[in-house]
């Protein structure tokens, strides 16, 4: 979870690149453990980022597509 507060928190910054590598890396985690809870939060997170044409987030949802497709 405190990776999804560091990626919200380089949004506030204007940190794309930052945002989307905490979101990335706390996906992987969260799919790691398998915690329901944490693959949703980390979803979430990724899901407002929707609308984020930067180029480092763009990357970051066809890389949670292909890790959530299972």
């Amino acid at each position: 979870m405190f990776l999804t507060y560091r990626a919200e928190g380089s949004l506030r910054n204007r940190d794309a690149s930052a945002a989307a590598a905490d979101a990335r890396a706390a996906l992987d985690t969260a799919l790691a453990s398998g915690a329901t809870r944490c693959i949703d939060l980390a979803s979430a997170l990724i899901h407002r980022l929707d609308d984020r044409t930067e180029q480092p987030m763009i990357e970051l949802r066809e890389y949670a597509r292909e890790r959530l497709a299972g």
